[in-house]
């Protein structure tokens, strides 16, 4: 009778998860489910520990991940807890998704995190198709300037919703010029309410927030916030580099806010956006109803013709900052 009202539960708990990934996600139907947890305590280990069959209840990141079946719709949840990397996890299954159960990204409390428990570089990868993350929170830095890259995405046609990428979270990555918190070489992604990058540790190099190379083209970012802390003018919030991909195309960002803070306001960035090749041809970025703070131009001369800016796109320039009135970005 025991193992009867245990099925029952977990099966009304699939049947809840389900729901939730087709309904709010956009995620379905669902094939399996796994879930996370850091260890055998704790609250919400322990309600959902007689709702998983054991098999299904995993320790570790990389366990759930290659417990998964590509191509069949798995979801793997994350407990809202803390969960250490050994090495870096690249997720290369197409239509696997991977969701984070608690707080939003960005308020600490019951936030799932994924961090490295030792150096490497990247963080993560996303390689597969037609997957989605959502609600967890990815942490970069440690200490080591070799740890560049924070999120690697180099998989087409999958999306990010209500993720927080925390990238660099350590001075000594915030050094090196090599540091690129959103390395984006896959195309034709989705981001919503997304946060890349933090306004806490410093960058004092000339280091990249997003980079979009190769084939990262046509990607849609809606509603997200890009911020840095800077103390030298040559970081960039997006750097479009020269790989033959790249140089055709187009990235769309509607209702981003792009924020480059300096202690008192007084080193903003020479420029947001950053091209390594010639500009008025290649890849366009257009912005619609997006604001820059905290530089001096969002584009240099000569590359004007690589952005379009629709709508009510503002950003505050330095000869203004002191009162932080908006100059229209005409």
């Amino acid at each position: 009778m025991g193992n009867f009202f245990k099925r029952k539960g977990m099966y009304d708990m699939q049947n809840l998860l389900a729901q939730y990934c087709m309904n709010v996600l956009g995620i379905g139907p669902v094939a399996d489910m796994r879930m996370v947890r850091t260890s055998g305590t704790g609250k919400p280990y322990l309600y959902y520990r007689d709702k998983i069959e054991d098999a299904n209840m995993h320790s570790t990141l990389a366990l759930a991940y290659a417990a998964t079946t590509l191509e069949r719709n798995d979801v793997v949840f994350l407990l809202p807890e803390s969960h250490s990397l050994a090495a870096s996890v690249t997720w290369a299954k197409n239509n696997t998704h991977l969701v984070g159960m608690g707080g939003r990204p960005g308020v600490a409390f019951l936030c799932p995190t994924i961090a490295p428990g030792a150096d490497f570089t990247p963080v993560m990868t996303q390689s597969g198709w037609w997957n989605t993350w959502a609600n967890f929170r990815v942490e970069h830095g440690r200490g080591t300037a070799t740890n560049y890259y924070g999120v690697t995405l180099s998989g087409h046609f999958n999306s990010w919703i209500n993720m927080d990428l925390e990238s660099p979270l350590n001075a000594t990555e915030a050094a090196d010029a090599g540091l690129i918190s959103l390395y984006q070489s896959g195309g034709h992604n989705y981001f919503e309410n997304c946060q890349i990058g933090n306004d806490n540790v410093v960058r004092s190099a000339a280091n990249q927030l997003l980079n979009i190379n190769t084939s990262g083209v046509a990607s849609v970012f809606k509603g997200c916030r890009f911020t840095m802390f800077q103390n030298v003018a040559t970081p960039y919030l997006i750097w479009c580099a020269s790989g033959s991909g790249v140089q055709n195309r187009w990235t769309y960002f509607e209702d981003c806010v792009f924020i480059a803070y300096s202690s008192n306001w007084a080193t903003p960035l020479t420029t947001a956006v950053g091209y390594n090749y010639s500009g008025g041809t290649g890849h366009r970025l257009i912005f619609r109803n997006c604001s820059f703070v905290g530089v001096t131009d969002v584009i240099a001369s000569g590359y004007e013709n690589n952005i379009q800016l629709i709508g009510g796109n503002t950003y505050i320039s330095a000869a203004t900052q002191s009162g932080m009135s908006i100059v229209p970005s005409t």
